[in-house]
């Protein structure tokens, strides 16, 4: 099987401990409301890859969370994120492999959409059976919301 390497972040914002929400934008291209990410530039590493399109497609700066905790030593030259979830799906006639990332936006109120994105827009844990939203992104943002409840501070 021919795949791509792609990258995605389920970003949270966290007004208050009872007020978190997560991001899921509108692909114009495919139509569907989906957490924002891309395929990597060739020789891109996947973190700052994630963050790229987190960026490009929504004007948000993000920290990742669940970063590797190993001393930086011998030939190691980096920490990085480690993806809670991964998974090969299609999209546009392409095999997908796709590293998905838990991130916190640092900078929520600077949101807004480029030309990739029709719509964006936050979402609460409940917001996440409308149906407006496909099932396996449903399944994904109930496991990342579980996820950043467990390692968010």
């Amino acid at each position: 099987m021919d795949v791509d390497y792609v990258v995605a972040g389920y970003v949270f914002n966290e007004r208050t401990e009872d007020d978190t929400t997560l991001l899921l934008v509108q692909n114009n291209k495919l139509g569907l409301w989906l957490p924002p990410g891309g395929h990597l530039k060739h020789g891109e590493i996947f973190d700052v890859g994630v963050r790229r399109e987190i960026k490009e497609e929504t004007n948000l700066d993000v920290v990742l969370l669940n970063m590797g905790t190993l001393p930086v030593e011998g030939t190691m030259r980096r920490n990085l994120a480690v993806p809670f979830y991964v998974n090969v799906h299609s999209a546009a006639g392409r095999n997908n492999h796709c590293f998905f990332y838990i991130c916190r936006a640092l900078n929520p109120e600077e949101l807004r959409s480029n030309p990739e994105v029709k719509d964006a827009r936050w979402h609460s844990l409940d917001d996440l059976r409308a149906d407006h939203i496909p099932p396996d992104v449903k399944s994904q943002g109930r496991l990342a919301f579980a996820v950043y409840m467990d390692i968010r501070f």
